[in-house]
């Protein structure tokens, strides 16, 4: 689904994939009405630009809970210098990506909250196991 509040060339948008939220920017570019985006793909893996309708589709999108203060131009001319030069890895994602992009703190509190929730199902299945002994 498409907000107007996150068409915002520049924005740093979460969208809802299920399981996780993949992190992109809002550019500059409007096709078939609707602005593309730019993320560090795990699909394609490397930076992309893709219309909305790819990239989103029918998904629940909102805004990313941090935004840096550069200028919009500036987000997305730094956005598509990196388009096909960066590969994607667990260490380096799409939240990394646009957190730097923006001169944020370069982290992922969405990859910190499924480390935790792996982590608390590896516990329970231990603590499991040793009850069933």
């Amino acid at each position: 689904m498409y907000y107007k509040n996150v068409n915002q060339p520049g924005t740093i948008i979460s969208i809802d994939m299920g399981l996780y939220n993949h992190i992109a920017l809002v550019t500059d570019t409007i096709v078939a009405g609707l602005p593309t985006v730019i993320s560090l793909s795990e699909q394609h893996k490397t930076v992309v630009e893709e219309p909305w309708l790819r990239a989103v589709g029918q998904r629940r999108v909102r805004l990313y809970s941090e935004q840096g203060r550069l200028s919009p131009h500036e987000v997305v001319r730094k956005a598509r210098s990196f388009i096909g030069r960066i590969k994607w890895s667990w260490l380096f994602n799409c939240e990394h990506f646009a957190r730097a992009i923006h001169g944020l703190d370069v982290k992922s509190p969405e990859l910190r909250k499924a480390a935790g929730k792996g982590l608390l199902v590896a516990a329970l299945i231990w603590a499991l196991s040793k009850i069933s002994k």
